[in-house]
């Protein structure tokens, strides 16, 4: 509830941008351009914006709009749209008072819970894929919001779960599936070893 729910909100939309980000930087991939990308943003509105569009603080979206309507964008334009918001999304999280990291383990859990969508009975689903992945990035980012505030709490804790989110967010090689992805299992003790390395602060 409170600022707690408005930074949980910010930082899920957060992850259609960053794994929106990932599309446009991978120039090896036919898919990897603007037009993906746009996609990608328009869902993570649809989805997380436009159902509380009252509970993101002083969030502006006037990028995220203009990113989620650049289909025919180059890559260079796609990707100043996502830069700025980004900015905008840490601009209105860093007014919040909200537990750094019980935003992270919201977010790992989301981004677990998604991947069991995404990964099922040997099929993929591409989308539901790269929305787990957004939400496994945007998790990796959120203990950096303050980071100062928790390496000075407990530098050991911080350290072990620094590691142990960039060992979840590896189980995510691309923003397309691989040949073999992770299971769900995989991703689920992952998941916890997260939890686990951030008990200290919990």
């Amino acid at each position: 509830s409170g600022d707690q729910l408005t930074a949980m909100r910010i930082q899920h939309l957060r992850g259609f941008v960053m794994a929106a980000a990932a599309i446009v930087a991978d120039r090896g991939s036919n898919s990897g351009d603007a037009a993906d990308a746009a996609i990608l943003v328009q869902q993570g509105m649809l989805e997380v914006y436009e159902p509380a569009p009252d509970g993101f603080g002083t969030l502006d979206v006037t990028a995220l709009r203009e990113a989620a309507a650049g289909t025919t964008f180059t890559r260079a334009q796609m990707m100043q749209r996502l830069r700025t918001a980004q900015e905008n999304l840490t601009h209105a999280i860093g007014r919040l008072n909200f537990d750094e990291a019980q935003l992270v383990v919201r977010m790992v859990d989301l981004s677990a819970g998604l991947y069991q969508q995404a990964v099922a009975e040997g099929a993929v689903d591409p989308i539901e894929y790269q929305h787990s992945m957004g939400a496994a990035l945007a998790a990796q980012q959120a203990i950096l919001l303050r980071e100062d505030d928790l390496r000075r709490e407990n530098l050991g804790a911080y350290s072990r779960a620094v590691g142990e989110l960039n060992r979840y967010v590896a189980l995510w090689p691309s923003h397309q599936a691989p040949e073999n992805p992770a299971t769900y299992q995989q991703v689920l003790v992952q998941s916890s070893r997260v939890r686990l390395a951030l008990s200290p602060y919990l």
